[in-house]
């Protein structure tokens, strides 16, 4: 989960879930509003946006590609709800955006 700080989105790590690696490592890493696929949901205000593959991103497309690689995930997808963007990932490839 990211949170808003200013005029940046931040890692809520207290209110994530998932692998600690992916959370540890995505703590370093701010996105501004449009930038990534984090910003890009809070940008979208709502409208989930998604990458059916992140591996197949170039590294300047996705600032996490290493630790996505290091991990296994491949689908991603985010929105912006309740002041918050909540982004999910998972091992497979997405079709389709899913429900968040």
């Amino acid at each position: 989960m990211w949170k808003v700080e200013g005029d940046k989105i931040v890692v809520d790590a207290a209110a994530s879930s998932g692998p600690a690696a992916w959370i540890d490592g995505s703590c370093g890493v701010t996105f501004t509003k449009g930038q990534g696929l984090p910003g890009r949901a809070w940008a979208a205000g709502g409208a989930v946006e998604f990458a059916p593959n992140v591996q197949a991103l170039d590294p300047s497309k996705y600032g996490r590609l290493d630790l996505a690689k290091q991990l296994g995930i491949k689908g991603s997808a985010a929105a912006f709800k309740d002041g918050v963007v909540i982004e999910v990932g998972c091992s497979s490839e997405l079709s389709a955006p899913p429900a968040i």
